[in-house]
């Protein structure tokens, strides 16, 4: 069921990340790099919706740990393959070198402490979704299932 779960986060981030991109072509408009926090949280509150519904309970702190950790990954993979595409189709076959040559200067650290950073409060949030988002859930989809939780 966490696999499940970690591959319906991961399509539904695939699926807002192809609208997000597909806006931005179509209409030429520029969405903050934020909004990009706010699809994973969809994504997660999706996937848990998925699980509570299936499950008919709350995931375990383990089972969250798990779930947390798992959909950070897919929505890297993800992003690293929307990324790809993204810049072999606007960039062409020498995109990513370009995007790597501006890399090449920077120190390793600051680039590992941001991302670090990035995904500590990522998975702080989603540890929230998947516990916290998951009790609700099931209080409103499942009343009368709530009672040994």
């Amino acid at each position: 069921m966490i696999t499940r779960t970690i591959l319906v986060v991961a399509a539904l981030y695939a699926a807002i990340q192809f609208c997000h991109l597909a806006a931005q072509s179509l209409f030429s408009i520029t969405i903050p790099p934020m909004a990009q926090f706010g699809y994973v949280m969809a994504a997660a509150y999706g996937g848990v919706m998925s699980y509570v519904n299936i499950q008919r309970r709350v995931p375990t702190w383990k089972e969250a740990t798990v779930l947390s950790a798992g959909s950070i990954l897919a929505v890297w993979i993800v992003s690293a393959v929307f990324f790809l595409v993204y810049l072999n189709l606007e960039e062409g076959v020498h995109g990513l070198q370009n995007f790597l040559g501006i890399f090449a200067g920077l120190p390793v650290w600051p680039i590992v402490g941001v991302l670090t950073g990035v995904n500590v409060l990522q998975f702080i949030t989603l540890m929230f979704v998947f516990r916290w988002s998951a009790r609700r859930i099931l209080v409103r989809n499942h009343p009368v299932d709530t009672d040994d939780q």
